[in-house]
């Protein structure tokens, strides 16, 4: 655990997790560039050949509903 969440565990804070990692944050020059571009390229051409399978583009759905 990083000494940042500990602080807080420790404080009795409880930590909620909406979806974000738990691991430590990595440096600039610590990401594997390489391989990102890859995994951008890679999803990039997925969209596009999800897109051209659509005949007609569906509408977003709205994550939250207003109350």
């Amino acid at each position: 655990m990083g000494t940042h969440i500990q602080e807080f565990v420790e404080q009795g804070a409880a930590i909620v997790a909406a979806g974000a990692s738990l691991r430590e944050p990595l440096g600039w020059h610590d990401i594997n560039w390489k391989q990102a571009h890859r995994n951008v390229r890679r999803l990039q051409a997925r969209i596009v050949k999800a897109m051209k399978n659509v005949s007609k583009p569906r509408p977003v759905k709205r994550a939250f509903v207003e109350a």
